[in-house]
């Protein structure tokens, strides 16, 4: 994903394409990384209950007990 963001924000006039590749540009590595925060949380952002409310799902007989087949994998895959 970092790289991909890196390939969307390259600067042909500035960056060497081995910047894409590697670390060689403290700038492009820092706005990539904030950009994809951003695209992270917002994802995140987007479902109804938090990590820790998943967990507690998760950790809890009774509350397991109520969850269908696809919504307990879908908490297993966004707690992973």
């Amino acid at each position: 994903m970092l790289k991909f963001v890196k390939i969307v924000n390259f600067d042909v006039k500035k960056d060497e394409i081995a910047c894409v590749l590697e670390a060689r540009s403290i700038s492009l590595e820092y706005m990539c990384i904030k950009k994809l925060i951003v695209i992270y949380q917002d994802f995140l952002n987007m479902f109804g209950t938090s990590l820790d409310e998943d967990l507690k799902i998760l950790r809890s007989p009774t509350e397991q007990a109520k969850l269908t087949g696809n919504r307990y994998n879908a908490l297993i895959f966004r707690t992973e």
